[in-house]
């Protein structure tokens, strides 16, 4: 049986009742709304004395203000549910009204920015840019799910919820939905791209730590350069070239990280010396170090998109690669634990960088991992298959361009993931590879689309990303999807490996449950409760029986009590709480 415990926020006024589930972390919001509400409930019935009270709840409001908006940017989980009713926003005061929140329809393209941590991992930002042409206008916004919409990069609808005179924007993440009919989806790059580097600095720091002739080497003509590195990587599929501005004085200091004014200002400046920015597919945006303490970042790139910033040099051009290959829509190289396993349905991700294999991971300047090469297009359609059936197969190695097989994929039951099976070897940029990666198959878990990071996994567990590949005699084991991948050899020119599917073994978990208000009215509150089944594909379906636990007096009634569910399947039923009236 699974029970929704239900915890009541009291009546407060004859035109309000709401139920919430407590958070300890949001209960200062929910005291203050509180007060608001019997405020505005005193203010209705008083015939004198309107003036003082009418102070009390502008003082209220603008609290509560302050609260919501430091509460949107850490994303609490339920925060949507701190908001007011429409009902009784709609009643309040003008004065009052301009500080609390209004729901919002807006639509426009889902800019995602990556900041790369030097020490700290990455940092996510999701804009809404609602006009193209007037693109330094954009909303902020926060979404409950913290993970990267499928929808990045496209023209999206959003459903949210911000204040007056304030970008930003708190959004649910099932309130973002396809703006129209033309989603891009997965994109392929190839073909030549042309970059512009704008080099600029500030009004109270002016240096030129380098030359325009040093950065237009590391981009474009050194041997390890970006342009060379991406052609290795693409197979001649994917060239770059370009210019690079001489150094602009903008209008700013660097006293705070205000990136997206330094990026217009200095767009602004390269266009007034006569650089037309509508040439150029990517524009990277490099400055002299700005101190860690006001940007925390070495890099930072749209997801996908056109638009890159450097701060300072760092590791020199592996980060120009690597925030271009946000710009192309690549996500971070993970590394997945799975404990004493090489998978399970407990893995985490260990480290966004962790698979320091690739480019896309921390620190070293190898090639993107496979899955990444697949997504770009830069694999022809005889170099991949689909395998669902057992079968040999000799995968050649991903650094060179002959050879009919580079990896092979196996879907993962019950999820949208597959198992991506690749052959690493020492040639070109790859040549520092460890030996405990070239010996064998490396195994990637990933989504297929691009915005989301690829997983490795360890063939070895509680091994480091040096030793992360299988080796021969050795396998991958799924034993709840009945997935083995067994390494038969290997030699310079590629590994063998037997693919075997038996029968799946049942893996019980618990489900997961999800709460969201959708309606209230007098003294009626509406939810929808969602049950996602996590049992593995080998279980058979399972039932689920829906009861609530509330305070004394109030009732509930779901439109259907219980969900008979298939292995990864989610259903939802509608549960109404009842107050009774004081």
């Amino acid at each position: 049986m699974l029970s929704t415990d239900i915890s009541t926020l009291a009546k407060t006024s004859q035109e309000f009742v709401a139920a919430t589930i407590e958070s300890s972390s949001l209960k200062e919001v929910n005291k203050l709304n509180n007060s608001l509400i019997k405020e505005f409930s005193k203010y209705k019935s008083s015939k004198i004395g309107k003036s003082s009270i009418l102070d009390n709840m502008i003082k209220q409001a603008e609290k509560r203000k302050d609260k919501l908006l430091e509460k949107i940017e850490k994303r609490h989980k339920k925060f949507s549910e701190l908001f007011l009713p429409p009902d009784i926003l709609a009643q309040l005061p003008n004065k009052v009204r301009d500080l609390t929140e209004e729901r919002v329809e807006l639509q426009g393209t889902l800019d995602v920015i990556i900041s790369d941590l030097p020490n700290e991992g990455s940092e996510i930002e999701f804009h809404l840019t609602p006009d193209l042409e007037f693109p330094d206008e954009y909303y902020r916004l926060y979404l409950e799910a913290e993970e990267i919409p499928t929808l990045a990069g496209e023209n999206v609808k959003i459903t949210g919820v911000k204040f007056k005179d304030d970008n930003r924007v708190y959004v649910e993440e099932d309130d973002i939905i396809p703006g129209d009919s033309s989603v891009k989806g997965i994109s392929t790059q190839t073909g030549t791209k042309k970059i512009l580097a704008i080099l600029y600095n500030f009004s109270n720091s002016a240096s030129q730590p380098w030359t325009k002739e040093t950065i237009y080497a590391r981009l474009f003509t050194n041997s390890d350069s970006l342009r060379t590195h991406y052609l290795q990587s693409s197979f001649n599929k994917l060239d770059f070239t370009g210019e690079v501005t001489p150094w602009f004085t903008i209008n700013d200091d660097n006293l705070t990280c205000d990136y997206y004014n330094w990026g217009t200002l200095a767009r602004q400046a390269a266009t007034n010396a006569g650089y037309n920015l509508s040439n150029y597919q990517h524009i990277m945006h490099i400055s002299p170090p700005v101190s860690t303490s006001v940007c925390n970042w070495a890099g930072k790139g749209y997801m996908p998109g056109s638009q890159s910033w450097i701060n300072g040099y760092y590791n020199g051009q592996r980060t120009y690669v690597h925030e271009i290959g946000h710009n192309l829509g690549l996500a971070h190289a993970a590394s997945y634990t799975c404990g004493s396993q090489q998978i399970s349905n407990t893995c985490t991700v260990a480290d966004v960088y962790g698979d320091q294999n690739g480019v896309m991971g921390k620190f070293n300047y190898f090639q993107p991992n496979e899955p990444q090469k697949y997504i770009l297009g830069w694999y022809n359609s005889s170099q991949y298959q689909t395998i669902t059936s057992n079968g040999t197969f000799t995968i050649s190695p991903s650094e060179t361009a002959t050879g009919t097989l580079k990896q092979i994929r196996i879907p993962r039951p019950g999820t949208s993931e597959y198992y991506y099976i690749s052959y690493r070897q020492p040639i070109g940029f790859d040549a520092g590879l460890a030996s405990g990666v070239t010996k064998g198959v490396s195994v990637h878990l990933w989504t297929d689309y691009s915005v989301a990071e690829t997983k490795m996994l360890f063939m070895t567990p509680g091994s480091s990303y040096t030793n992360s590949a299988l080796w021969d005699g050795g396998s991958f084991v799924d034993s709840i999807n009945g997935i083995t991948v067994t390494q038969v050899s290997h030699d310079a020119n590629g590994a063998t490996v037997n693919v075997n599917f038996a029968n799946a073994t049942c893996a019980r978990a618990n489900p997961t449950v999800t709460l969201n208000p959708t309606s209230g009215s007098g003294n009626m509150v509406s939810y929808v409760v969602g049950v996602k089944n996590n049992n593995s594909s080998g279980c058979s379906s399972a039932s689920y029986n829906l009861t609530a636990t509330t305070s004394s007096g109030w009732t509930y009634l779901y439109n259907s009590s219980s969900l008979n569910l298939a292995s990864g399947a989610t259903g939802n039923s509608t549960l109404t709480i009842t107050a009774p009236f004081s």
